[in-house]
């Protein structure tokens, strides 16, 4: 459940950097991750994501693709989902925060 969770958190920068029609550095993506860069998981996962087609470009010029991109979406979607279903009391605290 950890690399799901490390992997989620690379993606979600690299959708926010998306949505402002840019790209991240890997260093931006370190600054931002820093506790899961010290502790060793930021690069593991995310030479997963590229790898696997999630993410691509340079070190220098990091990004979705459009798998990336689908299955971001696709997740907060199921997210949401799911705290309106068990969770309702507490939908608008996650919107708040997201």
């Amino acid at each position: 459940m950890a690399d799901l969770i490390n992997e989620y958190r690379i993606m979600y920068f690299l959708y926010e950097a998306y949505q402002a029609h840019r790209r991240i550095t890997f260093q931006v993506l370190k600054t931002k991750l820093e506790s899961m860069n010290d502790a060793g998981y930021l690069l593991p996962a995310l030479s997963y994501l590229r790898l696997n087609g999630y993410v691509d470009g340079s070190y220098e010029r990091l990004g979705l693709t459009g798998k990336g991109l689908r299955t971001t979406e696709l997740l907060f979607r199921k997210f949401f989902i799911y705290l309106k279903r068990h969770r309702d009391d507490e939908l608008s605290t996650w919107i708040n925060s997201l």
